[in-house]
């Protein structure tokens, strides 16, 4: 799993001077290209993608499936 890297994370007091500095560079440019996107310097790519994937329908919901927590026959029409 990617470690996203910005000041106050723990991984960024272990790089060197240039690696800090590349960093906050590519930090400016993200914020510039998203300025609206809604991730927080702190947030993990987990937490970004799962904030995000709860606007999706569940599968079982759109394609009217069972639930996961109930029991599905595949071959009903083999009895």
């Amino acid at each position: 799993m990617d470690t996203y890297i910005t000041q106050g994370t723990e991984w960024y007091n272990l790089l060197s001077e240039e690696g800090k500095k590349l960093i906050d560079e590519r930090d400016e440019k993200w914020r510039k290209v998203f300025p609206n996107s809604g991730r927080t310097d702190n947030e993990s790519a987990l937490q970004a993608f799962s904030r995000k994937a709860q606007s999706f329908p569940l599968r079982y919901d759109h394609f009217d499936l069972p639930a996961p927590t109930e029991s599905f026959q595949f071959a009903h029409f083999l009895e």
